[in-house]
């Protein structure tokens, strides 16, 4: 996910910039990242048993929210790498140096998890071993829709959605004009949202509009629109004075949805034709809030900035990779289903709170045995 770039994008009081906008920190975007992965892992971590009551009903309501998470990730992950690959669009090599940075960061640790899936778990299974390279070629978000997917890797299709999607987004966006790409984004946008609509009126399965790469691929094209819109000194006087009322004109539709259907299920038609999209506008808007300048003592900017925030964003991808796969191995070994829950929200939380911890715990591990290692390789095999 995005947690696969530094969080960066500030804006200078100067333009051009005398440092290009990708390399300057903004702490707020880590605090965004963490935000992104404690609402999937609530969202994927959930063991809750139906039950009676408001509070059941309340808790189920947000659990089955946190999908939204994932929309957020691939907004915030369009933005940081649209605006790396502007920012070093006329360097010597640039598309060579990015791939190679960014197979640094995501290769190292999703590969080893899955070696170590298949010496682990892969030959218990009752499954086609050519099933598995799927995986290995960040092609799962087809095939799950069409097989059950493997268990423990189901959440895998996200990256692989963005892995689709960077093959060919890096060579656009250095060599197309910026006018030129951000009109693209916005053909991306209107495209994804045909393709919503068309796959829903056929009347295809749920699962297909949810992680095929076409339907989603708008949240990571408007993302790359607040990361062109930024580096035009017109374009981002703009966007400081338009983002929060698009923001609440997205907002207010997706309250209006909310109520509708009761909730924000990934899976209701309206969310998945008109949700994914006003999501992606949302948090599109968002950001482009965040960048231009959240006033040092505002809430949102507090927020965002805490510490535990930021460190969970830090570690997001590790956290991404691992937590699904040990919620699986725990709930196989615990087996909640056999429990007799008397208060069901109350073991749900605790059941999310134990994986979260576990999960971040093997996140920062994995970071100083796998990753740290790989990423120390950034500067001496591609320094930009």
């Amino acid at each position: 996910m995005t947690g696969v770039v530094k969080a960066t994008g500030s804006i200078p009081a100067s333009w051009p910039p005398e440092q290009a906008p990708s390399r300057s920190h903004i702490p707020a975007l880590d605090g965004v990242r963490g935000l992104a992965i404690l609402l999937v892992m609530v969202h994927n971590l959930s063991i809750l048993q139906p039950a009676p009551g408001l509070t059941y009903k309340l808790w189920s309501t947000a659990v089955d929210a946190g999908w939204i998470g994932v929309q957020l990730f691939f907004v915030l992950s369009g933005f940081l790498i649209t605006g790396i690959l502007l920012d070093d669009r006329k360097r010597p090599h640039a598309l060579r140096v990015f791939y190679i940075r960014r197979s640094l960061r995501i290769w190292p640790l999703y590969y080893a998890f899955l070696i170590a899936y298949a010496a682990i778990v892969l030959w218990r299974l009752d499954t086609p071993p050519g099933y598995f390279l799927w995986y290995i070629f960040y092609l799962s978000n087809w095939t799950d829709p069409l097989y059950h997917p493997l268990p423990g890797v189901g959440h895998f299709w996200s990256l692989a959605v963005e892995e689709q999607f960077y093959l060919t987004w890096p060579w656009l966006a250095m060599r197309m004009r910026p006018a030129w790409l951000a009109w693209f984004c916005i053909a991306i946008t209107v495209m994804a949202f045909v393709a919503r609509l068309v796959m829903h009126g056929a009347k295809v399965e749920a699962l297909w509009i949810y992680e095929s790469t076409p339907t989603r691929a708008d949240a990571l094209a408007l993302g790359a629109l607040v990361a062109i819109a930024l580096r035009s000194p017109e374009w981002r006087l703009r966007m400081q004075r338009w983002a929060v009322p698009v923001a609440m004109v997205a907002l207010f539709g997706l309250l209006a949805i909310a109520a509708r259907t009761h909730g924000l299920e990934r899976d209701n038609g309206i969310v998945e034709v008109y949700g994914y999209g006003l999501l992606s506008v949302f948090f599109a808007a968002w950001i482009a809030r965040i960048v231009t300048g959240l006033a040092n003592d505002s809430i949102a900017r507090r927020v965002l900035c805490n510490r535990w925030l930021r460190a969970a964003g830090r570690y997001s991808y590790a956290a991404y990779v691992l937590h699904f796969p040990i919620k699986v191995f725990l709930f196989d070994a615990i087996n909640p289903g056999r429990l007799e829950a008397a208060y069901p929200v109350s073991m749900d939380v605790t059941y999310i709170t134990l994986i979260g911890a576990l999960s971040f715990g093997a996140a920062v591990i994995t970071g100083m045995v796998i990753e740290r290692p790989f990423l120390r390789l950034k500067d001496r095999w591609a320094a930009r």
